[in-house]
């Protein structure tokens, strides 16, 4: 035997071997499993479901495959990633838009040979017979001779260690065999890894959901693919509030979609818990990433929501004129969730401030987009609401008056003919007259403003203090007044009291006793009597008086005899009195001499000033 010979055969095999193993490692998703990094791809099929999941422990996990028509896109993306071995195939339920892309799969599994297929899950039912791509699924399945698993709600997929975190892949649902509803019935899965989960609904509705939560299990996630593409039927605010994702996958195609999916509500009822929305029909496919210690999006989030889909209302059906802008107090609703201003929304207004019909338009903002305008009535204000009335008097003239009126609503001073038209009633003779303001464009109704039409004023044309204690006053006669009031203020000009009331028009002259030494002020109002009540003038200019009083009885004492010396004498101790009172030198009296320069008899002459008149003589000697 040539030794050599067998020393080059045995390394041959070992190379054979060698190389054979490294074959089999990377054909198995080699360049998938990197790191203990965990990746979820949420393809973009259209409103269809397909998931791939490229699991940490270097596995595959591929649920559901969209429409057959999407079959074609998810092979190619499964090629993209460098997939050969698909260790589990999951189908949630058997509608066309889940399995009909696991045909695509499994025709390149049994004719092409590009896959291999370990565990297949599904939902094995007599009663989606119906579904030609179910039929036809199960049917390769019977030609490459595998038997599905059928899992119900607590059946673990996974649950191993990867490195020192917890893969845990479980089915939460379905809870029982029912065919009635294929949604409800749907397989939902919860993949948690590390400190982090991710919720598949697949096309579970609130049925389900309920069942769900009174399950007991935890339903919380970081990342939530919603069931039925975001349809009305599911995601229920209870079962949200229960899972409180931080993200949302949508997967739905609106350039196709007639059902208006995904619903506005359910869009809004995701913002509202504070998910991030991302959307295959906005975005495209959607990659989410974890090392079990938190994720990341390979997308910006995008909701759109259709701001125009909620239900907007007012808290009037209409609104009264205020002369500021109407801004009514709005809820926009969208699922039962309301919109917050500034955040969601923005507010034009047009035509908000006079009567007619005024409008809003709500523009959406943040994860809300387009626009709606609702309108709303301003109607016409009373103007009996209007806050001040005002017609200054008049005096009367003899011919019909228009006075103008200051109508203020408010701040505002209202405008003639714009706001309000006026009509005269009344407004010729002596008395009460009556505006009717009528409200104009803004304003309704009518009010009826009063003012006082007087007799013309007089003004004093004399005025005296007679010597017998008496004042004498004369004035300007008014050939219309019934007659006139006399007041008058002692020394002050606030504080009068009436002085007489003269009676007859043609009177014009008054004399009367008043208390001589004082300052009198008066002034004088013509009157005129209408209904029995006395409709006065304004008032003449106000006039003062010094009503004096005689000196003449006054007691002059203190005067004496005085001596010659050639020059005048004159007293220097001179008392007068008048009644109890002692009078003042050079403010009640000033004091003049005759024959005070030469012997015999002198005169001194005590003549009243200010409030005192006439004078008072005393002789005195001079020796």
């Amino acid at each position: 035997m040539n030794i050599l010979s067998n020393k080059k055969i045995g390394i041959s095999v070992l190379f054979i071997l060698f190389f054979s193993l490294l074959a089999i490692v990377f054909s198995h998703n080699y360049a998938y499993a990197a790191n203990g990094e965990l990746k979820v791809h949420y393809i973009d099929v259209g409103q269809a479901d397909s998931i791939l999941i490229d699991l940490p422990n270097n596995e595959v996990m591929l649920i559901d495959g969209g429409t057959y028509a999407d079959g074609e896109t998810v092979v190619n993306y499964l090629k993209q990633q460098g997939i050969t071995n698909i260790d589990y195939m999951v189908n949630t339920h058997p509608h066309n838009d889940h399995v009909g892309g696991l045909v695509k799969v499994m025709e390149e599994v049994v004719e092409k040979d590009t896959f291999t297929v370990g565990n297949i899950y599904m939902y094995m039912t007599s009663s989606a017979d119906g579904v030609p791509k179910f039929t036809e699924f199960t049917e390769m399945l019977d030609t490459i001779r595998v038997d599905p698993v059928q899992v119900v709600a607590g059946t673990e997929l996974i649950n191993e260690m990867v490195g020192e975190k917890k893969l845990i892949v479980k089915c939460l649902a379905p809870f029982k065999l029912d065919n009635s509803n294929l949604n409800n019935n749907s397989m939902v899965l919860r993949l948690e890894y590390g400190n982090v989960s991710y919720l598949f609904m697949a096309d579970a509705e609130e049925e389900e959901e309920q069942q769900l939560l009174a399950s007991g299990e935890n339903l919380k996630c970081d990342v939530l693919k919603v069931g039925h593409h975001g349809a009305k039927t599911s995601s229920s605010q209870a079962f949200l509030n229960a899972v409180m994702p931080k993200a949302a996958v949508i997967t739905a195609d609106t350039s196709v979609n007639s059902s208006g999916l995904p619903a506005e509500a359910i869009l809004t009822r995701l913002h509202e818990v504070g998910a991030d929305i991302y959307r295959t029909d906005l975005l495209g496919t959607i990659v989410s990433t974890s090392t079990g210690n938190g994720y990341s999006m390979n997308k910006t989030p995008k909701a759109d929501i259709h701001l125009p889909s909620g239900t907007i209302t007012f808290d009037k059906d209409e609104y009264t004129y205020t002369g500021s802008k109407i801004i009514p107090d709005v809820t926009i609703k969208i699922g039962g969730i309301s919109l917050k201003e500034g955040i969601d929304y923005i507010c034009s207004y047009k035509d908000n401030i006079n009567v007619g019909t005024a409008s809003v338009t709500f523009i959406g903002m943040g994860s809300y987009y387009g626009s709606k305008t609702k309108n709303f009535k301003i109607t016409q204000k009373s103007i009996t609401k209007a806050t001040y009335f005002h017609i200054n008097d008049k005096v009367y003239t003899g011919s019909k008056l228009s006075p103008s009126v200051v109508v203020m609503d408010g701040s505002t001073k209202l405008k003639k003919n714009k706001d309000y038209t006026v009509s005269y009633t009344k407004t010729t003779n002596i008395g009460q007259g009556v505006v009717t303001v009528k409200g104009k464009g803004n304003y309704s109704g009518s009010q009826k403003v009063y003012f006082t039409i007087k007799p013309k004023k007089t003004s004093i044309s004399s005025k005296q203090s007679l010597k017998n204690g008496k004042v004498m006053l004369q004035w300007q006669k008014i050939s219309h007044a019934d007659g006139y009031q006399i007041l008058y203020s002692v020394n002050n000009k606030n504080q009068f009291k009436t002085f007489k009331n003269v009676k007859g028009g043609d009177v014009t002259s008054l004399t009367k006793k008043l208390t001589a030494g004082k300052k009198y002020f008066f002034y004088i109002r013509s009157y005129k009597i209408v209904d029995g009540k006395k409709v006065y003038s304004d008032n003449s200019t106000i006039v003062s008086l010094k009503h004096k009083k005689s000196i003449g009885k006054c007691k002059v004492s203190k005067i004496k005899k005085l001596k010659y010396n050639g020059k005048p004498r004159t007293q220097k101790s001179v008392v007068v009195k008048l009644g109890k009172k002692k009078l003042v030198a050079g403010t009640d009296y000033k004091i003049s001499y005759k024959n005070n320069t030469k012997r015999g008899t002198a005169t001194i002459i005590i003549k009243g000033i200010g409030f005192y008149r006439s004078s008072v003589k005393k002789n005195f000697k001079i020796v």
